[in-house]
């Protein structure tokens, strides 16, 4: 209760003195650099992409089964979101992957969730990426602490998404955007 009474009587109940303590506390059991508080997924899909620098008019593929908010931020940011079918575990279906990255020329980048506990097939996401140049952004909303061969999800790329909301592993109003890269400004 002492803790709550101090943030009421600091008179920062958002981005204050211990906002950024939780960011680094949160980014170090995240296995990153570097954390930052957004609004909601929505805000911080697009701060993945503005700072990867995802060419605009380009090609975002995300998995047909996730929330709107990821082809939203794709739209809102001017990119185009490109649907691929999902595994029977609710990810995105490596080989339907390839096979649109076989086809399409315009992808910039990739938004693998990780959904329901489950880690996405990120050896296979990696080497397709690698493959074909692909910038991604790893939703890890409904997988945080999940682990895919040894490696916590969100560690395979510079930025990584994890959120806190009632229909979430964890219970809190904010979601955040860790990365490993420090804030620009």
């Amino acid at each position: 209760m002492r803790a709550i009474q101090g943030v009421l009587e600091s008179g920062w109940l958002t981005l204050g003195p211990k906002t950024l303590e939780f960011e680094r506390i949160f980014a170090e059991a995240s296995d990153c650099k570097y954390g930052v508080a957004a609004s909601n997924c929505t805000a911080s899909l697009f701060l993945g992409l503005y700072g990867l620098e995802v060419e605009k008019k380009s090609l975002v593929v995300i998995p047909a089964n996730t929330f709107a908010a990821t082809a939203s931020a794709v739209r809102f940011y001017g990119a185009e979101p490109i649907f691929c079918d999902v595994a029977s575990n609710g990810n995105v279906d490596v080989e339907k992957l390839g096979e649109i990255l076989e086809k399409e020329e315009n992808v910039d980048c990739l938004i693998p969730v990780h959904l329901y506990g489950f880690p996405c097939d990120m050896k296979e996401i990696t080497r397709l990426s690698r493959k074909y140049g692909l910038k991604i952004i790893e939703d890890c909303a409904q997988a945080q602490g999940a682990s895919f061969n040894g490696r916590k999800v969100g560690s395979f790329w510079r930025c990584k998404l994890l959120q806190f909301l009632r229909n979430k592993k964890h219970y809190d109003w904010r979601r955040w955007n860790v990365t490993d890269k420090p804030r620009s400004s």
